[in-house]
């Protein structure tokens, strides 16, 4: 199995996540957003945006101002045609 996690700072929308190495097959992405400094609830909820490939994905957000930030978690099978299962 492979995972990649990172935290990236809304600059545009969508939001590109690229995967420093890229995956086996498209992985599962979930995707936490937060505003950075602050102990507020987020208002929107983001929708990773399809298709998702090996190399990246792009999410898209309603919430606009600069301290937003989303968590990022990536996970894909080390071998094609494996099964990924969470929960």
């Amino acid at each position: 199995m492979s995972i990649y996690i990172t935290q990236q700072q809304r600059t545009s929308d969508p939001i590109s996540v690229n995967f420093p190495t890229p995956f086996a097959q498209a992985p599962v992405v979930l995707v936490t957003p937060f505003w950075k400094g602050e102990g507020q609830p987020v208002g929107s909820i983001e929708t990773v945006k399809t298709p998702v490939t090996t190399a990246g994905c792009k999410i898209t957000s309603g919430n606009q101002p600069s301290d937003y930030w989303v968590n990022i978690l990536a996970i894909g099978p080390d071998d094609p045609g494996s099964a990924i299962s969470i929960g």
